[in-house]
């Protein structure tokens, strides 16, 4: 009897569960829940949706309330007439629904099996651990907790995060900038931080709002389900130094591929999720993959802004140092988009990681912020960027000396603040950075100068007849390249150039560029193809 009350109360309390996998108990399917079970999800789903549509249509609505003459004193009764019934009609149906999933989970033996298995997962110590958890998949709010930051023995360097935080430090305080000062600017720095941190945000990673994830919701369980059934991924919860959940996934490919040895983390885009995004390149090509959400995306929580993004790639590094047993040298930084700042920071504060591969990534958010913004809040755009927002790939990736690639897209709309046009791909401003960083003799005005042309063609015909009018011969700039690293060393900067000719420097930086980059034939949501998904050149 006390069991099945026990049971009667997991069920009522007791996470959404979705799918159910293939194990010595039962075949591999999807959950299918009884008809009240059903139809008192739909009632919470829909009320999740209403509430986020009215969030995000607020401002519109209330626009229209007011020249209307609602939002008035006179209409101030009638309004609070109108929210009571509203209140208590809403509590009475979402409390009826509640009660009325709870029976309909109890009569379905399917559901008291799984919350029976969630309930022995816990020790008795209080913690929960996966075990038989990972038959199922469920709301991730109730998945154990696998890895946590603050037991990592692996540490990113302290030096190097101190300087990439204080990039974005946020609203001015009165110590840093006097208290007239502080006061004086404090309403422009008020609508300045509410409107960065809302719509800002929102602009910047859309995958972290609510309405987006419930449309993509039912794809990315399908893109679970492929990793865990045909690729044997196993879901992970990794808790980050801000006690952020990160929802991960791991796929081991070692022992089982000619390159499973080597682990590629893959950071995702700004409406993209592990499930559906950038990790299935690498993993199709034969590597052991770990793919990660950014805090706020499907079952991580928390905000993305730049501290929490640092804090979310720092513990999943973490994790496959110390629990997966990946070497630095084994491990691959991938990015896509707006994942570039996760691995170029990631790339900065590890610096012994192999290689990092950004596909259309930039250099710094700012100009692609300003370039979508009305021209009269151009001022507040950029403060707010500089602030709350500084997603600064280029200035990260100036702090790592190791093997880079740059995937451009030829047509890319999101990263270009001129959409398809290759003359404004801010990949381009990432990869003269990066050479001007690295080769500071070799990039004077005159060499940069036929760079930017090489860059701006664009097509392939163009490029070559560049390099064949400035006689570039691979071989030879090779030999040049590696006959200075056996006497200097390969550090960087690396001030190879002092004693060549401009047309000499002018050779090498267009060597340089055909191994830092390779472009892509296609817009920024096409997937890159796992066949040419390759490490990158290293002297």
């Amino acid at each position: 009897m006390l069991e099945t009350v026990k049971c009667f109360g997991r069920c009522f309390l007791g996470p959404v569960l979705y799918y159910i996998f293939e194990n010595n108990r039962t075949q591999g399917r999807a959950y299918s829940p009884t008809k009240i079970e059903n139809a008192t999800n739909r009632i919470f789903l829909w009320t999740s949706r209403l509430a986020s549509f009215i969030y995000y249509a607020s401002p519109i609505l209330s626009f229209y309330l007011w020249r209307r003459g609602a939002l008035t004193l006179e209409a101030l009764p009638a309004w609070k007439d109108f929210s009571s019934r509203f209140l208590v009609g809403a509590t009475l149906v979402l409390t009826g629904a509640f009660i009325a999933r709870g029976f309909g989970r109890f009569a379905n033996p399917d559901y008291r099996l799984f919350v029976a298995v969630l309930a022995a997962s816990t020790d008795k110590n209080g913690k929960k651990t996966p075990g038989d958890l990972r038959d199922y998949d469920f709301d991730f709010r109730a998945w154990p907790v696998d890895f946590k930051s603050k037991d990592s023995v692996t540490k990113p360097n302290p030096e190097k995060r101190k300087l990439l935080d204080s990039t974005c430090p946020g609203m001015p305080t009165v110590s840093s900038v006097g208290i007239f000062t502080w006061a004086k600017d404090l309403p422009y720095n008020a609508i300045e931080y509410f409107l960065t941190c809302s719509f800002g945000r929102r602009a910047v990673y859309p995958g972290s709002t609510s309405f987006l994830q419930s449309l993509v919701d039912p794809h990315l369980l399908n893109g679970r389900v492929t990793l865990v059934k045909e690729h044997g991924g196993h879901r992970l919860k990794l808790l980050a130094s801000d006690d952020n959940e990160i929802d991960s996934m791991f796929v081991d490919k070692r022992g089982k591929t000619d390159k499973g040895d080597k682990l590629v983390i893959c950071s995702e885009g700004n409406a993209a999720f592990y499930e559906i995004g950038c990790m299935m390149v690498p993993l199709k090509a034969g590597y052991s993959t770990l793919g990660w959400n950014h805090p706020g995306f499907a079952g991580s929580s928390g905000l993305p802004f730049p501290s929490a993004e640092r804090n979310a790639i720092d513990v999943v590094v973490q994790y496959a140092v110390d629990e997966l047993g990946f070497s630095f040298d084994d491990i691959i930084l991938w990015s896509w988009s707006i994942g570039g700042f996760a691995s170029t920071y990631a790339a900065a504060v590890y610096p012994d990681v192999s290689c990092i591969i950004l596909d259309a990534t930039f250099d710094e958010i700012g100009p692609l912020s300003l370039a979508r913004m009305p021209d009269s809040i151009s001022s507040m755009v950029e403060d707010g960027v500089k602030n709350y927002l500084n997603l600064n790939n280029a200035e990260q990736l100036q702090h790592y000396s190791g093997p880079v690639l740059i995937i451009r897209r030829l047509h890319d709309e999101m990263i270009s603040t001129v959409p398809r046009n290759i003359v404004f791909n801010r990949g381009n401003n990432l990869l003269m950075k990066l050479l001007k960083h690295r080769y500071p003799e070799l990039c004077n005005d005159e060499a940069m100068n036929v760079v930017e042309k090489y860059l701006h063609s664009g097509e392939q015909n163009a490029q070559v007849q560049i390099l064949v009018d400035h006689d570039v011969d691979n071989e030879k700039c090779l030999q040049v390249l590696e006959v200075y690293a056996q006497r200097n060393g390969k550090g960087y900067p690396c001030l190879i150039g002092q004693d060549l000719s401009q047309e000499e420097k002018i050779q090498l930086n267009l060597f340089l560029v055909t191994r830092y980059l390779i472009d892509f034939n296609a817009t920024h949501c096409v997937e890159f193809p796992y066949q040419e998904f390759r490490m990158p050149w290293s002297l």
